[in-house]
């Protein structure tokens, strides 16, 4: 997106607000699509940490530590895109922007 200049047409302006707001539904969706494997990985990460599926040792703790961190990274980084976005809390994901966004894999 570009700046409009002072004399934009009406249609300039709607046409540069359809294209941010299919912006931020993209935004929205890829935010959801990151969360939820997130928030299975940091789990299962603490739940190891914790010694819930037995003994842990220091190297291994070190690593989950690091490993918790960084997710813990990335959920602040997916907080803050889902503040921008405006992400209503429930929200049905839109079929044709998951298969726009898998299909680049």
């Amino acid at each position: 997106l570009r700046p409009l200049p002072a004399e934009a047409s009406p249609v300039e302006v709607a046409q540069q607000a359809l294209s941010r707001n299919a912006i931020i539904k993209i935004l929205v969706e890829i935010v959801q699509e990151l969360r939820q494997p997130l928030t299975v990985i940091n789990s299962a990460v603490e739940i190891i940490l914790k010694g819930q599926l037995g003994a842990v040792s220091a190297v291994q703790k070190e690593l989950l530590d690091l490993a918790l961190a960084g997710g813990q990274r990335i959920e602040k980084i997916i907080d803050a895109l889902t503040s921008i976005s405006g992400m209503p809390a429930a929200l049905h994901p839109d079929a044709d922007i998951l298969s726009f966004i898998y299909q680049q894999q």
